[in-house]
């Protein structure tokens, strides 16, 4: 299908521009194998593949190689820094600890198992990562940001749908207490700075 080699084709371009986004790939890909999906993984790995190796080999060609050296091999060449991990990792949950709530009821909420399975595979790895990673943790840490925000994206449709069926709240007032708590998860990112 021409619209997955598209996705591919616009998540290699973000790539490309940021390197973040090849989270949303992982969560195309992700959601076309949860759906078996083969061909639409097949097409949108080569949109994607399509993009990458151009872009690369241009600038490798224009650099001469160096693209390689500064850009890819660079990340791996950093020295240790002297980072409190652990500490790094608690003012992560506890700035987004709305953020965790409302992924894990996105999650619970749609009772699917592999879902579930595939949540706790990314924590398992980051908390396998957390104490061998040598560059500062609280930089990676980043690239959970986006499935969180996926997952809480569903939570939040969760409880609006609970605020309107269960507690049969009107539609205005579900949609005021939802905007509230996303207000509320910006709060503690502002003790921060």
């Amino acid at each position: 299908n021409q619209r997955f080699i598209l996705a591919g084709v616009l998540t290699g371009l973000a790539v490309a521009t940021h390197h973040l986004s090849i989270l949303a790939l992982l969560v195309l890909l992700a959601a076309s194998t949860i759906k078996k999906e083969k061909k639409a993984s097949n097409d949108l790995t080569l949109g994607f593949l399509a993009v990458i190796v151009f872009v690369t080999a241009v600038f490798f060609i224009i650099t001469h190689g160096e693209f390689i050296k500064q850009v890819l091999l660079y990340h791996f060449q950093k020295p240790p820094e002297e980072v409190n991990k652990a500490a790094s990792l608690i003012r992560f949950l506890n700035t987004n600890s709305i953020l965790f709530a409302m992924a894990a009821i996105g999650i619970l909420a749609r009772r699917r198992a592999r879902l579930v399975v595939l949540s706790a595979a990314i924590v398992a790895l980051y908390l396998f990562s957390f104490p061998i990673i040598k560059a500062a943790f609280n930089y990676y840490l980043i690239y959970a940001i986006p499935f969180l925000a996926v997952m809480a994206a569903y939570g939040l449709d969760s409880i609006y749908n609970f605020l309107m069926e269960k507690i049969r709240l009107t539609r205005a007032m579900s949609i005021i207490l939802v905007i509230a708590i996303i207000f509320a998860s910006a709060f503690p990112a502002t003790k921060q700075f």
